[in-house]
């Protein structure tokens, strides 16, 4: 099949698939989610968790809250061009709910 033809989330894991086997020392994601159905998300950071475990290091940019703190040693919260919240994934999980809570309304 030809790149061209593939689904959205078909498409973004061949992105990431492609990346990977060029054995790089940092990968850049942007919005790995976004729009796809949570099979497919579920399998993209399936594979970020198994680069990571693997020594990758991952910069990621994602409105997926949850799964970012799943996938990640330290976060950063930006609203609208300002840090708003950082920190260990510890520190996030703790009080996750609070987060996303504070990003969806504004807070």
């Amino acid at each position: 099949m030809r790149a061209t033809r593939l689904s959205g989330g078909e498409a973004k894991m061949l992105s990431l698939a492609k990346e990977a086997m060029t054995e790089p020392v940092l990968l850049l994601v942007d919005e790995p989610s976004a729009g796809l159905a949570p099979r497919i998300t579920e399998q993209i950071y399936t594979r970020l968790l198994e680069a990571r475990a693997g020594g990758l290091t991952i910069l990621l940019v994602d409105q997926n809250i949850a799964k970012a703190v799943e996938v990640s040693d330290y976060l950063y919260l930006i609203e609208r061009g300002q840090v708003r919240r950082e920190g260990p994934r510890e520190s996030f999980a703790a009080h996750l709910r609070d987060i996303i809570r504070d990003a969806l309304l504004g807070a």
